[in-house]
């Protein structure tokens, strides 16, 4: 784990990010302070990874260290989303998730002011957050299906792809009939991302015939290899695994290597171990997101740790940073 923590301190924000991201899954104590320090001192707005990592660890502890951060993140503004906003919306949900509502008053500010930072980008942040405490049933009750796709929704919220396909996967999480249509609607829409998170909230929402129908039409004509990819994944999850056939086809057939990686991570989610030397075989692509796809999948399918031993010394850091989080997660820390 050593590896990681000394990752949040390199000048690369993607590295430092990624690092943040894997600590969380982690869940390690000896985690914590290297967070908070990340937190505190990087002036970059990808640093909204190290709150999700301090919540997913869950030491309360910390929360007089975040408090101060919704009021000043120590990030740069700018004129969208992915700023100072970014990183204070990300504080006052993690300190949520804390049991803390000291950024609740920010977070209705956002909401009052109808932002797409609140609504979509921290949307399924938000109705993920525990029931537990007044201020997050109150935020959670702001995000409607209205408020998200609705006649009165924000232009953006409607059009924007990023921001749609956020949407998509909020509406999942509210997963009611209302919800359900407007998610069908997007199983056409003009972005792939979009597509695929449709289906994957449709299903996870409400896995019923019609519904089914709807999704096993993007898995068989889809566009692009990854809305099939996405679709068929969807599926498999509700219970259909003959659909993995494709999933495992497109993780050696696309030209584009981000598609092939977008299928080597939907076999890893979907956990039926028979794919590990799929997986396996993806180590060896040129591609560098490919082969850190590739050992995730492989710790999510349980794969022995001795076949991703030689990604501890990848040519990317990225993927190095994936094989330590491997053996951190598998064999309790990492194999010399």
């Amino acid at each position: 784990m050593e590896m990681l923590v000394d990752a949040l301190k390199t000048g690369d924000r993607i590295v430092q990010a990624e690092a943040a991201r894997l600590l969380g899954e982690l869940k390690r104590p000896e985690a914590v302070e290297p967070l908070v320090d990340y937190v505190t001192h990087c002036r970059y707005h990808a640093k909204a990874t190290g709150f999700h990592a301090l919540a997913e660890i869950g030491d309360r502890s910390v929360c007089a260290r975040i408090r101060p951060l919704v009021d000043l993140p120590n990030c740069s503004d700018d004129w969208y989303w992915y700023g100072c906003k970014s990183v204070r919306t990300a504080a006052a949900v993690a300190l949520l998730r804390l049991g803390d509502e000291a950024g609740a008053g920010y977070l209705r500010q956002q909401a009052d002011a109808a932002d797409d930072v609140f609504y979509a980008w921290f949307g399924p942040a938000i109705l993920r957050l525990s029931d537990e405490l007044p201020a997050a049933r109150e935020m959670k009750a702001r995000i409607t299906v209205e408020a998200l796709h609705g006649e009165g929704a924000r232009r953006t919220r409607i059009t924007e792809p990023g921001i749609v396909t956020m949407v998509s996967e909020a509406l999942g999480l509210i997963g009611t009939e209302e919800a359900c249509a407007a998610l069908r609607t997007l199983l056409g829409w003009r972005s792939r991302y979009t597509r695929g998170q449709a289906a994957l909230s449709l299903m996870a929402a409400a896995p019923t015939e019609e519904n089914r129908a709807a999704v096993a039409e993007v898995a068989a004509n889809d566009a692009t290899d990854f809305g099939r990819v996405k679709a068929s994944l969807a599926l498999a999850l509700a219970g259909d695994a003959g659909r993995l056939d494709a999933v495992v086809a497109a993780a050696t057939g696309p030209d584009d290597a981000f598609d092939r990686a977008v299928a080597i991570e939907s076999l890893g989610l979907a956990g039926h171990a028979e794919h590990v030397s799929v997986a396996e075989r993806a180590l060896n692509e040129d591609d560098e997101y490919v082969r850190q796809c590739a050992v995730e999948a492989l710790e999510r399918l349980g794969a022995d740790a001795d076949c991703v031993a030689a990604c501890r010394h990848d040519a990317s850091i990225r993927v190095r940073m994936q094989a330590e989080k491997f053996f951190a997660a598998v064999n309790g820390g990492p194999q010399q």
